[in-house]
């Protein structure tokens, strides 16, 4: 369940404070980031402000740079045939953007800013050729590759086989999580901290194939019962023991 709720265990988080000493990102503690390789990193990148609503990518263009997440939030968008959106996922501090291991192929989304924010961008070409001679970047590399697999995996389980409720508590769970409101260890109400949800409730919606209507009841029913205190976009308290529970009652 941990390792459901919580990518930090399997996943990868840049160590934000390296470039902005207030952010309350900090990282994992992956081994796969050695002191070289993050000043590396960060002599490599350009940094990028983007602002709320601006795309960092767009649909049938091919992304020249991996985006590595610094302040703010990013969301992957979707467009069907009949113009409906859905957001195929979403990007917090510390996050990578675009590591599918596909060079200078055109995209079929888009990549836009939820709020302003911004980014550090990678060149893909510079990566790749230091990557041939560099085996931590190697390693780097197909673990954001295999980390992205996972996650689109897992955005497959949570829609084909939780009900709305339960959606709605992972999302909860897995924001708290990579926010760094949670123990990483534990999961208990006195451990979690607040904090202000990065995404909007459309959004949230768009993400869970959900309608904004039940969103909205969902949450006020979990406020009423105690699950939950939020209020506009801030998350005072989460009973972070019954939302996993509710979690592990699948049907």
């Amino acid at each position: 369940m941990q390792e459901f709720l919580n990518p930090r265990k399997t996943g990868f988080l840049f160590p934000i404070h390296r470039i902005h000493p207030h952010c309350s990102a900090v990282s994992d503690g992956s081994t796969l980031l050695t002191p070289e390789l993050i000043n590396l990193i960060l002599t490599m990148g350009t940094r990028r402000h983007i602002q709320k609503g601006k795309h960092l990518y767009s649909p049938g263009k091919a992304p020249e740079a991996l985006a590595l997440v610094t302040q703010g939030a990013l969301k992957i968008e979707l467009y069907s045939a009949d113009g409906e959106t859905s957001v195929a996922d979403f990007f917090l501090p510390g996050e990578v953007i675009g590591a599918e291991g596909i060079q200078h192929s055109p995209l079929a989304y888009q990549v836009s800013a939820v709020r302003e924010s911004q980014v550090l961008l990678l060149p893909q070409n510079a990566l790749w050729h230091l990557a041939q001679d560099n085996p931590q970047l190697q390693n780097l590399y197909g673990h954001l590759m295999r980390h992205n697999y996972q996650q689109a995996l897992l955005r497959a389980i949570l829609i084909g086989n939780l009900d709305a409720e339960q959606k709605l508590a992972y999302v909860l769970l897995n924001i708290a999580h990579r926010l760094g409101a949670l123990d990483p260890e534990t999961s208990t109400p006195q451990t979690c901290q607040s904090f202000q949800l990065p995404i909007s409730r459309t959004d949230i919606s768009r993400y869970l194939c959900l309608s904004i209507a039940t969103v909205s009841r969902i949450l006020g029913r979990m406020q009423l019962t105690g699950l939950l205190d939020i209020r506009r976009n801030t998350v005072h308290y989460l009973d972070c023991f019954k939302l996993e529970q509710l979690l592990r009652h699948t049907n």
